[in-house]
């Protein structure tokens, strides 16, 4: 029988698809299923029961099939630093900037990204947006794990690691854009870091090379009342506000945090389709607050998930981050009821992807990018499977992904990366990591 409606139904024709995921429990934008899901190509071809043969085909009875999901906004090659400074105030000034000025170049993106990147893999992301220094370093690993990459090259007034103002980083990224431009995985992007830290002029140029070039713009936004109070001094209401000045909230834009936002803010980053990625997990641990989400919702918002980077949170799994977010807002609104199970998945995939303009990612349905994650169901911890959202909210882990595919490849296989060995990347790894923290050690 054809199950609820939900892709194709073959009958007795005789065809055969690159890839089948047979018996599986199915997660699709509306509905759970127990069924199949064929992949030909890069995109998912039907969904339901699949009567056509497999050029290879998985079984994924007993386990729960679902969409890839999607890290808005995250540092990957910061896993080096994690750790250090913790607990420290001021730890951006005092720290976290420091410890990158003398130790970031290419080589530290390398690594550091490939442990990040990998470690998000493992966890279920298909989908890294990602802002940082280096950014075609990057690229060049994540074209190799093979993941989704929206790859912003980090841009301030300010000598960085990469650029000496960000004149240099506005030429590094339009290179990143020239050299990536058509690849089917990885989109390049503007990454200004703040409104406050670049001058107008500069937020101008980022703004004037998204337009001529159709690139992204990710950016910490509102994340904190300094901010707001730095920006007064410019003569604006608001960071948000002084972004609509300068013409940057725009669909393009990826707006990372948006915590000190009122009623006005909200109303203009919807007004101009602006994504939002809320961090969390990041945010609290930080006690810097939170953006607020069910306001956000309410007022039609386009938000998904981030993780921030390795530094802040210390993980970059955004299953982990869908608990964190239920609980933290059923206890600010004293309101055990917001935020269900199902409305939590949707903003680490197809909500998250539709914020970036990305229908097409997020969502197993047929016409979709084939992005799709297989979980184990059989920890105890996971038993019984009354409610397959509520369980991936509340009991699933990293420790269940088993199987990661990205436009239509396996890349992670019996919790492998498919053909990227880190063993080979340890003995560097541990290296590096010693010296940061000597120079930490150092900053004390």
């Amino acid at each position: 029988p054809r199950l609820r409606g939900e892709g194709r139904y073959w009958g007795g024709r005789t065809m055969t698809h690159d890839l089948i995921l047979r018996g599986g429990n199915v997660i699709t934008p509306s509905v759970a299923l127990a069924g199949d899901v064929a992949v030909d190509g890069d995109e998912i071809a039907a969904i339901g029961q699949v009567l056509a043969r497999g050029a290879r085909e998985i079984d994924c009875r007993g386990k729960l099939v679902m969409p890839g999901f999607l890290n808005l906004h995250c540092h990957s090659a910061m896993v080096p630093l994690r750790g250090l400074g913790e607990d420290v105030p001021d730890r951006l000034s005092r720290v976290i900037w420091p410890l990158e000025r003398d130790l970031v170049d290419a080589d530290f993106v390398r690594l550091g990204g490939a442990f990040g990147l990998v470690e998000q893999v493992l966890a279920g992301v298909t989908t890294v947006v990602d802002m940082y220094y280096h950014a075609d370093t990057l690229a060049e690993v994540a074209d190799k794990i093979g993941v989704r990459l929206i790859a912003g090259q980090a841009l301030a007034s300010a000598p960085m690691p990469d650029a000496l103002d960000c004149a240099a980083g506005l030429a590094r990224a339009e290179a990143l854009a020239a050299r990536w431009r058509g690849h089917p995985r990885i989109t390049a992007a503007l990454a200004p870091h703040a409104p406050h830290s670049l001058t107008d002029d500069d937020l101008a140029a980022v703004r004037d090379m998204s337009n001529r070039l159709d690139m992204p713009v990710l950016i910490h936004l509102a994340e904190t009342q300094a901010e707001r109070r730095l920006l007064e001094r410019r003569g604006s209401r608001s960071p948000t506000a002084h972004l609509a000045s300068l013409g940057l909230l725009t669909p393009r834009l990826i707006a990372a945090h948006c915590i000190d936002i009122d009623d006005d803010d909200i109303a203009l980053l919807v007004d101009a389709h602006v994504a939002i990625a809320h961090c969390v997990g990041a945010n609290t641990k930080a006690a810097k607050g939170t953006a607020p989400l069910l306001r956000l919702l309410a007022a039609g918002a386009a938000v998904g998930l981030g993780t921030d980077g390795p530094m802040s949170g210390n993980t970059l799994d955004v299953l982990g981050q869908l608990a964190q977010v239920a609980k933290t807002h059923k206890l600010l609104s004293g309101d055990r009821s917001v935020l269900p199970a199902q409305v939590l998945v949707a903003l680490a995939t197809a909500a998250a992807a539709d914020a970036i303009s990305r229908p097409d990612l997020g969502r197993l349905s047929v016409g979709a990018k084939a992005d799709i994650v297989i979980l184990d169901l059989d920890h105890p911890a996971l038993a019984p499977v009354h409610d397959p959202w509520s369980t991936l909210v509340y009991a699933a882990s990293p420790r269940d992904v088993r199987t990661v595919i990205v436009d239509g490849r396996v890349i992670v296989e019996d919790r492998r990366v498919v053909g990227f060995d880190l063993g080979v990347l340890e003995a560097a790894m541990h290296d590096l990591a010693d010296h940061c923290h000597e120079a930490a050690f150092a900053l004390a």
